[in-house]
């Protein structure tokens, strides 16, 4: 049961235009005061007279921003992923060096220091012993 129901609209301001269809309708992002109530955000097609619109979405202010804030987070969420693919590709395609086979004297137990010489000295780090950690990988 379907009831044709007159209603009033004013668009208020028109923020832009999210796509434009070839038969020259757009989705646009207007603010739009439906029945003489206040402007709401709204979403929807639009004909290139204005005349003519299809179903669409309204926000109030309040909900717009939960909106934005939950795109923001999205978007920023994939960027975050894309990074982390794109590191790990480069990871795969430039690995680390692989350290050459030890030779037999390197892997031969130390011999035992002589009671009187003390402790056995520390060697200092190097450059090449320390690991290297990028940022992305300290935390």
């Amino acid at each position: 049961m379907s009831e044709d129901r007159e209603f009033a609209f004013s668009i208020r301001e028109h923020i832009g235009v999210i796509s434009k269809y070839q038969t020259g309708w757009t989705k646009e992002l207007n603010l739009v005061e439906w029945n003489g109530n206040n402007a709401k955000f709204d979403i929807r097609d639009w004909e290139p007279s204005h005349e003519h619109m299809s179903r669409g979405v309204t926000l109030r202010e309040e909900e717009a921003k939960s909106l934005l804030a939950l795109l923001i987070k999205y978007f920023r969420q994939k960027q975050e992923e894309q990074k982390t693919v794109a590191q790990a590709a480069e990871r795969c395609e430039n690995p680390a060096p692989v350290a050459e086979p030890a030779s037999a004297a390197e892997l031969a137990p130390a011999a035992e220091p002589e009671p009187s010489a003390g402790p056995a000295p520390v060697a200092e780090p190097t450059a090449e012993s320390v690991p290297l950690q990028t940022e992305e990988e300290s935390f």
